[in-house]
């Protein structure tokens, strides 16, 4: 979640880049701000955190009332803005990690200062 929301506030709307300020963290780009407001979603029922069998990583997904929310906001958004969080959505998820993470640092070789990943994680 945070490299997706990274990638839509440094790549989408200009007013979407001041609602996150993110530092290089040990896995890339990293926003306090951002895991309280999931922690917060999660705590309204709009968003659950479940785990794969054998994985250590959670995977965010919408509840029934979190899409009907999203899906207000979307209506609000225009066309163009709302079909890039789309396709955002859809590259984070169909990337491995790995593969993510290296894409981030080469665009934005800044945030990979702090980095523990050794590019096979």
């Amino acid at each position: 979640m945070q490299k997706a929301i990274f990638l839509l506030v440094q790549r989408g709307s200009p007013t979407w880049k001041p609602l996150y300020n993110y530092e290089p963290y040990h896995w890339g780009p990293y926003c306090v701000e951002l895991n309280d407001d999931l922690q917060q979603l999660i705590q309204l029922k709009w968003l659950r955190l479940s785990y794969a069998s054998g994985s250590r990583y959670g995977e965010y997904e919408l509840t029934e009332a979190g899409e009907a929310v999203a899906t207000s906001l979307l209506g609000q958004l225009s066309e163009g803005e709302a079909a890039f969080i789309a396709r955002v959505r859809s590259y984070v998820t169909n990337k491995g990690f790995s593969s993510l993470l290296r894409e981030v640092y080469d665009a934005y070789p800044s945030f990979a200062e702090n980095s523990i990943w050794n590019g096979r994680s």
